[in-house]
């Protein structure tokens, strides 16, 4: 995994796919990680406005849907996703408030109370009920 998949280590196409810059944290990991971090990057932008938080959602949709394109996720991992930014953001919190930057702390700390009340937009995204009641 990259571990440090945002916009500003992406490079982009016209009409072709997207690379990744700066591979020098990369490690062997979940490959949910990266998707996880860069909708989690997006997120922390977002999560303040009702206007935020839909043109996230729809992102997450085209950012699926892209991937899937390629490479499909297997229910455990779209149950999953959720979870991973979640623990992604805790992340974030623990590591500004080691820093001592008391400002991102509450930041991060208000992005994942926002995220938490994002669940069932997140899992509806991943289609995580419709999966969970096809294999009932």
């Amino acid at each position: 995994i990259h571990r440090d998949a945002h916009a500003g280590n992406m490079v982009m196409a016209e009409d072709g796919p997207i690379g990744f810059l700066h591979f020098e944290i990369s490690v062997l990991g979940i490959r949910l990680y990266d998707i996880c971090y860069f909708l989690t990057s997006q997120w922390i932008g977002n999560y303040t406005s009702d206007e935020g938080i839909q043109s996230w959602l729809n992102l997450v949709n085209t950012f699926k849907q892209g991937y899937e394109e390629i490479c499909s996720l297997s229910l455990g991992e779209r149950t999953s996703v959720f979870y991973v930014m979640c623990a992604i953001q805790m992340i974030f919190i623990a590591y500004w408030q080691d820093q001592k930057k008391h400002d991102l702390v509450k930041t991060n700390l208000d992005a994942l109370l926002a995220l938490l009340q994002t669940r069932e937009k997140i899992d509806l995204a991943f289609d995580v009920g419709k999966l969970e009641t096809k294999n009932i």
